[in-house]
């Protein structure tokens, strides 16, 4: 498993510091702080955020009027072709995703019915390589995007809602393809709880971080690929 100082410079990030100047300079009206996972590879995140229209409003299953499926291969082929090329892993090609920012599994549960989870979604599709997707990928212990959808997914199951959002973080000279994604998740025991969060006058929420991610999280997931972890065959 690659320590974080690997990963900020497979990223080309010179310190945690950078890091977080990147993140905050990517959440607008927000000042966080950051925290190294050590066993996991990912960053807890506490500070202040504001409440905006990019919180999703996930709750129990919901019937899917419509489903859109346009896109745009080809953008999608060259976001994945860059950030190979950038990162200069050519030979792990098939490990390079079409990583969702808004997860395919959360379709039943969101309200905005028209949502489009195609793969070949620009707005929602960025080449993540593989174990920044899944989930403890071959038993590594690291934690991708997967482990904390999942975490949500049993939230709504046991009959909560849930205040959700993901966040791609760019570097200023290219938004072909994020560093990594920021989540935030909230769960609301009752409707009261969400509108009480929705109706703030302020529009923010102070976040400590919660160790057991029992009610909330906020973490960032670098979007490296652990060459520690993964092996490619090679071609006969």
């Amino acid at each position: 498993m690659l320590n974080e100082q690997d990963i900020l410079d497979q990223l080309n990030i010179k310190n945690n510091s950078e890091l977080c100047r990147i993140l905050n300079d990517n959440l607008p009206n927000t000042n966080i702080t950051i925290k190294f996972k050590l066993d996991h590879n990912y960053y807890r995140i506490s500070g202040t955020f504001c409440i905006d229209s990019e919180f999703w409003k996930l709750k129990d299953t919901l019937p899917v009027k419509s489903r859109n499926t346009k896109g745009d291969k080809n953008k999608i082929k060259k976001r994945k072709y860059k950030l190979i090329k950038a990162r200069n892993l050519r030979r792990y090609n098939v490990l390079c995703h079409r990583g969702h920012l808004i997860a395919k599994q959360f379709e039943p549960y969101i309200e905005y019915y028209d949502f489009n989870f195609s793969k070949n979604n620009p707005d929602n599709i960025y080449p993540q390589w593989i174990n920044a997707n899944l989930n403890n990928l071959k038993h590594s212990g690291i934690l991708g995007q997967a482990y904390f959808e999942d975490k949500v997914i049993n939230w709504l199951e046991q009959g909560d809602e849930v205040l959700y959002k993901v966040v791609p973080i760019f570097e200023e000279d290219t938004k072909d393809y994020p560093i990594g994604n920021v989540i935030i998740a909230f769960k609301c025991r009752n409707k009261e709880e969400i509108q009480n969060m929705e109706d703030s006058i302020e529009r923010f929420i102070n976040y400590d971080f919660d160790e057991e991610d029992t009610n909330k999280f906020c973490v960032f997931i670098p979007n490296y690929l652990d060459t520690d972890v993964v092996v490619v065959k090679k071609k006969k």
